[in-house]
């Protein structure tokens, strides 16, 4: 399928104004690595088209990626070329060509297509989402971009196989969720639920050097589905949110996680440079951040705290 039968019939190329591309052009040279979302999401910045307007947003490393105009993703992503620059960061430290990365919640395939250009050609990233309308719009990006390393599954991902109803919110279709209660709910959809240990076994998914899980309060599914597996072939660095008021130490991510022998860092939000926080174990309530980084230990790979800055040994 070419180009052309896959980009979107509701692209409105008309919606950006010579103004509004200008200033993209400037923003994407932003410096810090917090903000992109709150600020590209903010009054400051002027609309991209209304209704179901798709534009084409340009990457800081030049990829290109179809987005919805009045989404906050979608948004950051067209003014500043990223939403999560430590993300980036932290791919950047960790993959080198020829890995493979697994994407759990891709959204629109922002960090799958980061993570392609780290692992180049000879990688593979496998990007998992199950919203029919972004799947859309990840296959569409994949084509312009003429990347055939990056394969999608247009499923969720849990401790079962089943169906559940996802929430997605209008604004914001990467806070859509299958356990959360959400306020301002757009649409629903009946998706997939594939055990997690079953679909790496069916796309002989081999090891993992990072897999990345953005899946809004469902990541003790997602993990607890991906045990049989990862005692198997266990990845070596796993990075995931963690927003839940339970103390991390007692979370059920952190005892599957941990009974494979991983050690846990704290990827903080700040403006500068990011940092790996070691969390201490001992300390309860000692979880401060947003991001949580998890390094397998067992094969001698370690996180190196150097000064104030934190760099990865891998």
């Amino acid at each position: 399928m070419g180009v052309n039968e896959l980009t979107p019939a509701y692209v409105d190329f008309d919606s950006v104004s010579a103004y509004v591309n200008t200033l993209s052009c400037i923003t994407r040279h932003y410096p810090l690595y917090s903000g992109c979302g709150t600020l590209a999401n903010s009054k400051m910045f002027p609309s991209l088209g209304g209704g179901r307007a798709i534009v084409i947003a340009r990457l800081r490393c030049g990829l290109e990626l179809f987005a919805p105009a009045d989404d906050f993703i979608g948004r950051s992503v067209y003014f500043f070329g990223n939403l999560n620059p430590k993300l980036t960061w932290l791919f950047k430290r960790v993959l080198r060509a020829g890995d493979t990365v697994l994407d759990i919640g891709a959204n629109l395939g922002l960090m799958s297509l980061h993570a392609h250009n780290f692992v180049k050609g000879t990688g593979r990233v496998i990007a998992i989402e199950p919203q029919p309308r972004l799947v859309g719009l990840l296959r569409a990006s994949l084509a312009r971009n003429q990347i055939e390393n990056i394969e999608v599954h247009e499923t969720a991902l849990g401790e079962k196989n089943s169906k559940m109803v996802l929430s997605v919110p209008g604004i914001n279709r990467g806070s859509a969720s299958l356990v959360r209660t959400l306020d301002d709910v757009d649409e629903t959809f009946l998706v997939k639920v594939r055990r997690t240990s079953d679909l790496l076994n069916e796309i002989h998914a081999g090891h993992c050097r990072l897999v990345k899980i953005d899946v809004e309060g469902f990541e003790a599914e997602v993990v607890a589905g991906a045990m049989d597996y990862w005692r198997e072939c266990p990845p070596d660095v796993i990075v995931f949110e963690f927003n839940s008021n339970e103390e991390f130490t007692k979370s059920t991510v952190f005892r599957l996680l941990a009974s494979l022998d991983y050690r846990f860092f704290a990827m903080p939000k700040r403006i500068g440079r990011p940092t790996l926080k070691p969390i201490p174990l001992s300390v309860p309530g000692a979880f401060v951040g947003h991001d949580v980084v998890a390094n397998l230990t067992c094969r001698g790979r370690c996180v190196l705290t150097v000064m104030w800055l934190h760099v990865l040994y891998l």
